[in-house]
């Protein structure tokens, strides 16, 4: 294999796929990228067995070939190199050369016959979507993914269709996330895992993107780059039982206000879990925080309609939710303070939050 090749191109090619490795790995082929150079195409493979990342660029191919090498030490070789300069590799006897100016380095590669791959998936619906839709559902609902390994089914996004609209849903227990959009599609619910979304969310740009789904694969093909994952087999609760379908106070205040006035009382709790007490009463939203004699109390201006409430909830929780609404108003609406809230942005309504209460 011999090719040349532009150091950005190569750069960005090797950007694409790195995160899909592991850094650590039970078998030393799984640290390594797949590369293959044929006609003027470059195209660069990783996996970890759970999900593959494929992207390709342009190249001067001499010699068509294929090798694997390690991803993290081509990578870093790469974005040493000097911006804009032309990037020979070529293969020989084993060993990767990585060749540029006066820049000549040497990589020990593995057989490509010991790369593997995923398996391939009959996917039952595919749909195209455009690239900032598929961005707000993950970017919206990722927070509320769980961490909790025990409850395996809510480590990702729940991607599903309802009404023949796509929504994306994630919870962890404390918190949920309910993110809809115009985009008209048809495909059964699937789980995506937390890796998988976050590579996704960080590869996703402009343009077009084509989404298929089966019972245990999705794959999202960007053009250039092609994410492959196995979903979480397991079944995503009926989160919509928790959602409050009415209220008996809403309240209407500044999303960036009341996070900026959450963090500061938080200041006072030495806690890791710290408690806010949120009240409204008339024209003021107050937050207060105790530990032992400290105390930190702000008052937020604010809009209610229907009752006094006061309800508690965990401080970061509501920060992150809070984070979610990225226009100027966030809007509460209250049954009482042991009952969730729902909580979404005044001119999103495509975008819902729910946040559990907690003693505070």
């Amino acid at each position: 294999m011999r090719l040349e090749i532009e150091q950005p191109k190569l750069a960005a090619l090797l950007s694409s796929v790195t995160n899909a490795v592991e850094k650590r790995n039970t078998l030393p082929v799984l640290a390594n990228i797949l590369l293959k150079a044929d006609g003027n195409t470059l195209t660069a493979v990783a996996t970890d067995l759970d999900l593959e990342v494929t992207t390709t660029a342009e190249a001067t191919v001499t010699t068509p070939g294929a090798t694997t090498v390690n991803a993290a030490t081509l990578s870093a070789i790469v974005a040493k190199l000097t911006k804009g300069k032309l990037v020979t590799l070529a293969v020989a006897d084993g060993v990767l050369q990585v060749t540029s100016g006066r820049s000549n380095l040497s990589l020990a590669t593995l057989p490509i016959e010991d790369f593997p791959h995923l398996a391939s998936a009959e996917y039952t619906a595919t749909f195209s979507a455009p690239q900032d839709q598929v961005q707000r559902l993950l970017d919206l609902s990722s927070f509320a993914m769980s961490t909790e390994e025990t409850r395996y089914y809510l480590q990702g996004v729940y991607l599903h269709s309802v009404n023949g609209k796509a929504r994306a849903a994630a919870t962890d227990g404390h918190r949920l996330a309910q993110i809809d959009c115009q985009l008209e599609a048809e495909f059964p619910g699937v789980i995506v895992p937390r890796k998988t979304v976050a590579l996704v969310r960080g590869l996703l740009g402009d343009g077009e993107c084509v989404v298929s789904v089966s019972e245990t694969k999705v794959k999202v093909d960007l053009g250039h780059t092609v994410v492959v994952s196995k979903v979480i087999d397991g079944t995503f609760p009926d989160y919509t039982r928790i959602i409050p379908t009415s209220h008996k106070s809403e309240v209407v205040v500044s999303a960036a206000d009341v996070k900026q006035a959450a963090a500061l009382v938080s200041l006072v709790s030495g806690e890791k879990v710290r408690a806010v007490k949120v009240g409204v009463s008339g024209a003021v939203l107050t937050l207060t925080v105790r530990s032992g004699a400290e105390v930190g109390v702000e008052e937020v201006d604010a809009v209610l309609t229907g009752d006094d409430v006061e309800a508690g909830f965990n401080s970061k929780y509501l920060a992150d939710i809070l984070q979610q609404c990225n226009g100027d108003n966030a809007v509460f609406k209250f049954n009482s303070g042991l009952d969730p809230v729902v909580i979404r942005p005044e001119d999103d309504p495509l975008s819902l939050f729910v946040c559990m209460p907690m003693r505070a």
